[in-house]
């Protein structure tokens, strides 16, 4: 059929020396009646061959499937695994679980270190979000919050796996969005009162709570600043609005730290929790 479709291609380059690209191609139709001879069968078969067979010199590689001298290879005790604290938490918590039964697979894409599961991966879906921690560091509320929304919207929980510098087995928090609302509850139950914030850039700010919402942003009226002479600029202003990822604390007397508030803020995020999971 190659050789069918380059005679009559030929044939029409013969008929019309003018003829567009689009003229001169051909169908299927057009070889019904060309016939070949064998020697022009034979040289379209020969092109073909010679064409699989040209290769450039920059494409041939020829490799060994193995070096037989001894020095060429080097004996290691071990696979150059990283030294780092990070890897070493890692690591830890990956063959803790795995110890425990658990099977595990890379968090990444949700924004964790592991995905745990209680069967085998493809089953079924995880449960757990790890989170692997170090003992010493210090965990911003912020992205504690969003990765425990994640894991609401996801219907995961969120397990944080914290290892200590001297031991190997890490000890275990679960938490889950209900419990971050209960700072919400707590704090929203404070709206009216006076509280002291202090922001991450030391500034102490003195002020009636006026509103906050569930990522602790507030809103503070009649303010004032404990250090007036360091940040005179603030005397004149009389209402302020503070992002929570700024605050570094919220101070508050003792007489408004009631015990009974913060059971009672969490006995209804547990009932509310309850209703979600019902409807």
């Amino acid at each position: 059929m190659m050789a069918k479709g380059r005679k009559a291609k030929k044939l029409k380059r013969q008929a019309n020396s003018e003829a567009t690209a689009a003229t001169l191609k051909v169908r299927r139709c057009d070889i019904v009646n060309v016939e070949v001879t064998a020697s022009e069968i034979d040289d379209a078969v020969k092109e073909l061959s010679e064409h699989d067979n040209t290769h450039k010199q920059g494409d041939i590689w020829f490799l060994p499937l193995y070096d037989t001298r001894e020095e060429a290879y080097e004996e290691m005790k071990g696979p150059p695994l990283p030294e780092s604290s990070v890897f070493r938490i890692r690591l830890n918590t990956f063959r803790d679980l795995w110890r425990r039964g658990y099977y595990l697979t890379c968090g990444l894409k949700f924004g964790c270190d592991y995905l745990a599961y209680e069967s085998t991966p493809g089953e079924d879906h995880s449960k757990w979000l790890v989170k692997c921690v170090d003992s010493q560091d210090t965990l911003s509320f912020l992205d504690l919050i969003a990765l425990s929304r994640l894991s609401s919207q996801v219907k995961k929980h969120v397990l944080l796996a914290i290892v200590s510098p001297d031991t190997l087995s890490p000890y275990y928090i679960e938490y889950s969005w209900v419990s971050f609302l209960l700072f919400y509850s707590f704090f929203k139950s404070l709206v009216g009162k006076d509280v002291v914030v202090e922001l991450k850039n030391d500034l102490s700010i003195c002020g009636t709570l006026h509103s906050v919402d569930q990522y602790l942003n507030m809103k503070l009226t009649d303010i004032s600043v404990t250090d007036s002479e360091r940040y005179p600029h603030m005397l004149s202003v009389k209402n302020c609005f503070i992002r929570g990822s700024v605050v570094r604390y919220v101070q508050l007397p003792a007489d408004q730290v009631d015990t009974q508030l913060l059971q009672d803020a969490s006995r209804k995020e547990v009932m509310q929790a309850k209703r979600t999971a019902t409807t």
